[in-house]
């Protein structure tokens, strides 16, 4: 406050407002000179966003607001198929997307993410970004939570979770037939492990398929030896017989008739009073019941009772009848009916109890895990019209430019932004966790409307491809942020303080890492991240280091026709190349494929393909240096990074690891995986490494080394790429002539320590 200037009679400042000399806000959209929406959306063009501030309103460029408004469109997966045992089959209009699909992280950004962002201050450029999506993510990755963007900031689509949300019913096969709402959840019942043996040597009660899926249909499940634990037999009974009519036929008591079914064994558990009885013909085999018959209520003094009849082929000799049935003096004769089902195919020999003893409802990995909806995958089911089988999304989010992420708002300029559209965008926009969507007509990514160009999504019969994902860019608007100063005002002039973003890739080809980069004089820290270059809607992009803890991410799309799981009709679903997903991977509930190349062709006891992490590691930078003592004996897979994760908490500001971070330990290492069985290798984030190269003054030093020493030496076909990001300060002038508004001065400038 300057205690010798106060506002002066009828001056604008002296009522100022509440919110001091601000007089309020607002914001324009902004649309790009030429519209590039629908067919015309395509790779290599550039849309053009041009606006200005005055001494009126001056631009709050951190406020602004890339709005991209987009329709979509999904085939059927195995999660969202009609009929589950037909599989995905092709439609004529869109179903609801799986719970397993997600928006990338900035999704806006990503359709330029490898493109070019220009920004054009008074026609000079203070910002040309060829890694837009990248250098976008590390921002996230060091400034946020995942608490505040799943919640007030959802529309913006900044969160960084890699988990679906809650589990709902949108997951498992069936329920999504009826998907206008959330009301139940369909669970799958498994075999539960205690019947199929252990390994304490206990025989346990053995229960098998009789097949498998064929043809498009299921066949009956068969239970094997599930028999009463107490006797021979399935259930067993023992009764008095009351007479002998004939000889296969005899007398039982009403109560002990309704137990028997036809087809029991029978034999004789105690003879009678009379002769000893005996059943014959038993060399026959099994003698069994052939019938049963309940005396009519006109038939004496056995009214109520069960004439029981065996087999043809059977007599039951001697004679036990008994001479009135008030005589409890004189034994009777007493059989044994067992129920038996040689074939094991009828459930109904056996008793509900033990059935419910063999099985047990099983729920995948994530279910203990989301503790709130994704918003990444929240926007997909919400935008929903199951009339149109259209998705309607619209996203707000920041532009993460350096310059655009200055505090201060900018007087009168001349503004323009620039943006390339990504040659890759339609493999990165989506990301599925579950590798349902193979996307083999789009070549592993979505197709935008009819992929020939025009404007409409295919339409008729069969048109909506199975496991296939269409997408069109209905409109892109620049929300331009303006703040109103409580009376006109030209500053003499701004100098702020910004941190350019420089990324650098370059394939990693050896075991030992040596590399060197020009970077800018003014560095003052570097990041180190190791990915695999591939792209593909079941790769997730948004994750750059995903390969430094062994994450293999490659693999290809299925053809239809030739499945490889229990599911005849598997094509089109994307194969992991992933041995650990393969051995950590539960097929009854996890949907992902491995590949052939996941048991097949393997190098140090992984596949060919795998990545590897950093054993050492260490950077310099003219007399900077970091870590004094280089990273060593690192292994992700084995949890031993503790230094690394030192180097990340601290360089981040979370003082003693107490406050939030977007990450944890076991997410650093790549264990933890948000949605299906986390073991290592199988985690949906990798390690990093963050160093501050803090500059002697004086220094003028330009030359990055890395030296550092892999686990492995990775193969050509794990496409490994090492991804170096420098961040270093500059000083952006802008310089004013009052009364007039046009920008005398524009300029930026590295920061150099003197």
């Amino acid at each position: 406050m300057d205690v010798f200037n106060a506002p002066s009679i009828g001056s604008p400042r002296a009522l100022a407002s509440r919110a001091g000399n601000t007089a309020g806000t607002s914001t324009d959209v902004i649309y790009p000179v030429s519209r590039l929406t629908h067919g015309s959306f395509s790779s290599g063009k550039t849309l053009e966003f041009n606006f200005r501030s005055d001494k009126h309103r001056h631009v709050l460029l951190r406020s602004t607001r890339l709005v991209v408004h987009m329709e979509h469109k999904f085939g059927e997966v195995n999660t969202t198929a009609h009929d589950p045992l037909l599989g995905p089959q092709d439609t004529a209009t869109g179903v609801r997307p799986s719970k397993s699909i997600m928006y990338s992280t900035l999704p806006g950004t990503t359709l330029f993410g490898t493109g070019q962002a220009r920004y054009v201050l008074n026609s000079v450029v203070v910002t040309n970004q060829n890694h837009l999506l990248d250098s976008s993510l590390v921002q996230l990755l060091l400034t946020t939570n995942n608490d505040g963007p799943s919640t007030s900031g959802s529309n913006m689509m900044t969160s960084t979770r890699k988990d679906t949300g809650l589990a709902s019913s949108s997951y498992w096969s069936g329920s999504e037939s009826n998907a206008s709402a959330e009301n139940y959840s369909l669970l799958p019942i498994t075999i539960a492990p205690y019947m199929l043996g252990g390994t304490d040597g206990t025989a346990r009660v053995s229960i098998g398929l009789a097949g498998a899926r064929s043809a498009k249909t299921l066949t009956n499940a068969q239970l094997k030896s599930l028999a009463d634990k107490d006797v021979a037999g399935i259930e067993g009974f023992e009764m008095f017989i009351l007479s002998k009519s004939a000889p296969n036929t005899f007398i039982v008591a009403n109560d002990d008739g309704d137990k028997l079914i036809v087809g029991m064994v029978v034999s004789v558990a105690a003879t009678g009073a009379n002769a000893a009885c005996a059943v014959a013909n038993s060399a026959d085999g099994a003698i069994t019941v052939g019938s049963i018959t309940r005396i009519a209520a006109d038939a004496a003094e056995n009214a109520g009772d069960y004439t029981v009849v065996l087999a043809a082929n059977c007599t039951l000799t001697d004679e036990t009848t008994v001479a009135g049935r008030a005589n409890d003096a004189q034994a009777l004769t007493e059989l044994k009916f067992v129920r038996s089902d040689a074939s094991d195919t009828d459930l109904g020999n056996v008793t509900f109890e033990r059935i419910a003893e063999a099985f047990a409802v099983k729920m995948k990995a994530s279910g203990s895990k989301m503790t709130s909806p994704n918003p990444r995958v929240e926007i997909l089911q919400q935008g929903f019209n199951p009339v149109s089988g259209v998705v309607t999304t619209q996203t707000s989010e920041p532009v993460l430019l350096d310059t655009w992420n200055t505090p201060y708002a900018i007087g009168p300029a001349d503004h323009a932004l620039f943006l390339t559209v990504s040659p890759d965008w339609q493999k990165n926009l989506f990301y599925d966790t579950s590798g349902q969507y193979g996307c083999v007509e789009g070549d592993g990514g979505i197709i935008n409307c009819k992929g020939d160009g025009s404007d409409d999504f295919p339409s008729g019969a069969g048109s909506i491809k199975a496991r296939q994902i269409y997408s069109r860019v209905t409109s892109i608007a620049l929300h331009v942020h303006y703040v109103h100063p409580s009376e006109p005002y030209i500053p003499r002039s701004l100098s702020l303080r910004v941190s350019p973003v420089q990324v650098i890739t370059r394939q990693m080809k050896s075991r030992s890492v040596l590399e060197s980069y020009v970077v800018s004089p003014s560095i003052k820290s570097c990041m180190i991240f190791i990915r695999q270059n591939a792209q593909h809607v079941c790769i997730d992009r948004s994750e750059l280091s995903l390969a430094a803890a062994g994450i293999n991410v490659l693999g290809h799309t299925n053809i239809k026709g030739t499945g490889v799981d229990h599911v005849a009709n598997s094509g089109g679903c994307y194969l992991y190349d992933s041995k650990a997903i393969k051995d950590a991977r539960d097929p009854q509930l996890d949907p992902r494929h491995p590949s052939t190349a996941a048991s097949a062709d393997q190098v140090h006891g992984r596949e060919r393909s795998a990545p590897y992490g950093f054993e050492s590691l260490q950077v310099q930078c003219g007399g900077a240096i970091q870590p004094r003592e280089a990273l060593s004996e690192m292994a992700p897979h084995e949890g031993k990074m503790s230094r690394a994760w030192q180097l990340y908490t601290e360089f981040i500001g979370r003082a003693a690891g107490y406050r939030a971070a977007p990450l944890s330990f076991s997410e650093y290492c790549g264990y933890h995986n948000s949605n299906f069985a986390s073991a290592p290798r199988t985690g949906d984030r990798g390690c990093f490494f963050l160093f501050d190269l803090q500059q002697k003054p004086g220094s003028l030093a330009s030359t990055l080394e890395v030296r550092g020493l892999l686990e492995q030496e990775p193969d050509i076909a794990a496409k490994q790429e090492l991804v170096v990001v420098c961040v270093s300060d500059s000083i952006m002038n802008i310089g004013y002539q009052a009364p007039s508004e046009t920008p005398v001065l524009t300029e930026i400038q590295p920061v150099i320590c003197l």
